[in-house]
C-alpha cells in the first residue's frame, strides 16, 4: 500500500491510520491527523515517516515539545537503518 514518498507500513491496518492522518492533515485537521498517525505507529510500531509526521502535526499545533520529542525518535529510527 506504500506510494513513493510514503512510510511502508506492515499492515493494512496502520497503512490505512497512516493515510488517513495525511489527508486529515491536508485538510487542516490536525489533531485529527495526528490521532490518526498515532494509531499508525501503535499498530505497526514505530517508522521515520511516522515520527516525522507526528512532528509535523504537532507543530501545526504549536505543541512544540511533542514536535521535537517525535523528530527526536525519527532521528534516533533513521541512525539504526544506516
Amino acid at each position: 500500500v506504500a506510494r513513493p514518498g510514503r512510510a511502508r507500513l506492515r499492515t493494512l491496518d496502520a497503512a490505512a491510520a497512516f493515510e488517513r492522518g495525511v489527508s486529515l492533515r491536508e485538510q487542516g485537521e490536525y489533531g485529527a491527523a495526528m490521532d490518526a498517525f498515532r494509531q499508525a505507529e501503535q499498530r505497526d510500531g514505530p517508522h521515520v515517516e511516522t515520527q516525522l509526521r507526528i512532528a509535523q502535526a504537532a507543530l501545526d499545533l504549536g505543541r512544540n515539545d511533542t514536535a521535537l520529542e517525535a523528530a527526536q525518535r525519527a532521528r534516533q529510527l533513521l541512525a539504526r537503518v544506516r
